[in-house]
């Protein structure tokens, strides 16, 4: 089960935050997904995930993400991935700037059903407002 969670998250990532595929959602999320995020703002249901796929694809229509560590046990996968893109459209409240970004993560998913049910996220949102111009970058 553990390697087929680990197939699911590949294309489900893919799928849809690389292309947009909106069909994704319901091919690989439960009904009930949640999706928890930093600053404790919980994403409940699919119509929600693909309200926020849709904001990002919005802000950075070129997004694209890139699995690079897979691990998995039992109905838990936990990945590491890199994101890229460039930032045409309005984005957490910022106006587009026109600037490449490049986002790392973490993420553990919790399966149920061979579905995702549930997922854990953490990436550098710091490091994103400074690519963006929005908190000045030290020197």
């Amino acid at each position: 089960m553990s390697e087929a969670n680990k197939e699911t998250v590949l294309r489900a990532y893919a799928e849809l935050w690389s292309k947009g595929d909106a069909g994704t959602i319901e091919r690989y999320y439960t009904p009930d997904y949640v999706w928890h995020g930093p600053g404790g703002g919980d994403v409940e249901g699919r119509e929600a995930l693909g309200q926020m796929v849709s904001a990002f694809k919005t802000a950075l229509p070129d997004f694209s993400l890139e699995n690079n560590h897979l691990v998995a046990e039992g109905d838990m996968v936990a990945s590491r991935w890199v994101a890229t893109g460039t930032h045409k459209g309005d984005l957490m409240g910022i106006a587009p700037t026109g600037k490449s970004v490049k986002i790392t993560a973490m993420m553990i998913t919790r399966f149920a059903g061979g579905k995702i049910a549930e997922e854990w996220e953490d990436f550098d949102q710091y490091l994103l407002m400074q690519q963006l111009g929005a908190i000045p970058s030290g020197s």
